[in-house]
């Protein structure tokens, strides 16, 4: 074994480089610079390739890596010894480390040949970043869903709340007045107050009414976030045509004005059918208070959806009570029947569409009710 090194690296038979031609000076050394540099390079770049892969533990082809660093530092070792042979000529050596370098060389190529088809099958960078980029988007979008989500959770918290305790207030009421005569009814009945006894039964008659009529009217608005909804291209027209006919108080033909063309809207027909109707008849109720005054009905389409427009000639509602007038039970004018429920009713329909609703009180007077309901493609 040590004669076979000795034998490599034997000189005897060649003289250096030096002696073999007319070398000047210069010619020599920019050889022998230019060979250590390019060995110095071809050192390095093995180096870093080794660092990048012992780092990434995640590389896709980590031999082929290391079969780069082996090949480029074999390369440069020849020149390394191209340089020495100047002046020792290990000709024996450099022909074994060429041929070691043409075996690493080859295996090289090998290993390439068999990862080319792997490697045209991964993503290029831009692909990647698209689906990075697609990820990111969707992730912002859930997250938005998530915040408006938890956002609506929170203010459907305080509606409930709210919820509560007006319909235990308004459900209570009437239990209390039909207590009260039938505590006035026995008294009434020991004394054979026939008269009074009558009354009384009417009393506690109105009263299971009253609660019956609230009941209903809680059913109905549970039942609205769970009706099947079928939405179609209407045209509001024809509805609101129909309504203004049984809405409008009798001998009252032009009480409500509808400001034609109106835009096609998206929308259940049975239920926005029901939003206009507890908004004109609330209109009419509330907002006429003469025989000349107006309920005045307009639409505007915009690249987002249709905006509708009822106003009356009412006395406005004040800005600070404007959000309690779509709680259920919640009646702002003393005047009048029903239960309160129909705004809420109408605003839970609107916002099952996606859209919103909400009272405006403009500068001459009246009140005006406002809902938007947005394209389909515009819609979550």
């Amino acid at each position: 074994m040590l004669n076979s090194i000795t034998w490599l690296f034997e000189t005897d038979l060649w003289p250096p480089r030096w002696r073999c031609g007319e070398w000047s000076d210069s010619l020599g050394w920019m050889h022998i610079i230019s060979d250590c540099f390019v060995f110095s390079a071809y050192v390095a770049i093995p180096l870093v390739l080794a660092y990048f892969v012992l780092k990434r533990k995640d590389m896709v082809f980590p031999r082929i890596f290391w079969l780069f660093a082996a090949f480029i530092f074999a390369c440069g070792t020849t020149h390394l010894v191209e340089a020495i042979i100047f002046w020792q000529p290990i000709y024996r050596f450099a022909g074994l480390l060429k041929f070691l370098t043409a075996v690493v060389s080859w295996l090289t190529v090998a290993a390439l040949i068999r990862i080319v088809p792997q490697a045209l099958e991964l993503p290029g960078l831009a692909t990647v970043n698209e689906r990075l980029e697609s990820e990111v988007q969707e992730r912002r979008i859930a997250q938005q869903k998530y915040e408006a989500a938890n956002e609506a959770l929170l203010s459907r918290n305080d509606e409930l709340q709210q919820f509560v305790y007006t319909v235990s207030h308004d459900l209570k009421s009437p239990l209390v007045t039909a207590r009260g005569f039938i505590g006035v009814l026995k008294e009434d009945v020991e004394s054979q107050d026939f008269d009074r006894i009558a009354n009384s039964v009417n009393r506690i008659e109105a009263s299971t009414e009253r609660m019956q009529e609230l009941i209903g009217d809680l059913l109905q608005l549970s039942r609205v976030g769970s009706i099947r909804y079928e939405p179609e291209w209407i045209n509001p027209a024809g509805l609101l045509m129909h309504l203004r006919d049984s809405v409008s108080e009798p001998g009252a033909e032009h009480q409500i004005e509808i400001k034609m063309p109106l835009p096609q809207v998206f929308a259940d027909r049975v239920r926005l059918n029901e939003v206009f109707q507890n908004l004109l008849s609330n209109a009419v109720k509330y907002g006429c208070p003469t025989p000349d005054s107006r309920v005045r009905v307009s639409a505007t389409d915009d690249s987002n959806g249709v905006t509708f427009r009822i106003a009356d000639s009412g006395p406005g509602i004040a800005p600070e009570l404007q959000a309690r007038a779509f709680l259920p039970f919640e009646r702002l004018h003393s005047g009048g029947d029903g239960t309160g429920i129909g705004l809420s009713i109408a605003k839970r329909i609107i916002e099952n569409h996606g859209g919103r609703i909400w009272i405006e009180s403009p500068p001459e007077g009246g009140t005006v009710f406002v809902f938007h309901l947005p394209h389909p493609e515009k819609r979550d």
